[in-house]
């Protein structure tokens, strides 16, 4: 998995969005929405966002699909993680999220499928997390901003950032 720091300028809709009554008044869909997680991550078109990329891109978590999930001892995916990450800031701004998506190897010839933002024929969305929406975190080059990432075997999250290094 992967992903970018980005700065999100306002939108001409929101990101993020309630469901409600869809196909011209016939499918009422609000009370889907007592499950949605406050934080989770959102599906969007990265392209379809005005934002800047304030970091360059960074891996997040590798998954090995090919071992035994839950089974460390021999290999495998573990069934939770969490670790720190610094990641370098490369263009001044405001933080607001993070922008996420995977890249598959498909078979070991190397062959590759990803989900990512510059896939000029990918029809996948990218998934932003909002890691500070009200006013974002101000960075500027030089510095990093810290983070932490986990996962389990449903979801994964980012939390806790804060910016380190020089001003």
């Amino acid at each position: 998995m992967y992903a970018v720091l980005i700065e999100l300028k306002p939108q001409p809709r929101p990101v993020s969005s309630a469901l409600g009554v869809c196909c011209g008044g016939q499918l009422d869909l609000s009370a889907c929405n007592s499950w949605r997680v406050p934080g989770a991550i959102e599906q969007v078109a990265i392209e379809d966002l005005d934002c800047r990329r304030l970091s360059a891109v960074f891996p997040v978590f590798d998954f090995d699909f090919t071992k035994p999930v839950g089974d460390e001892e021999a290999g495998g995916i573990p069934d939770k993680r969490a670790k720190l990450l610094s990641i370098p800031v490369v263009e001044g701004g405001a933080v607001h999220a993070v922008a996420l998506w995977f890249t598959i190897q498909m078979d070991s010839s190397g062959a590759e499928f990803t989900t990512g933002p510059d896939n000029p024929t990918n029809c996948w969305k990218q998934g932003v997390q909002f890691i500070k929406p009200d006013g974002g975190l101000q960075v500027a080059p030089g510095q990093e901003v810290e983070l932490r990432v986990s996962h389990d075997d449903m979801t994964i999250d980012f939390k806790n950032a804060r910016v380190i290094g020089a001003d």
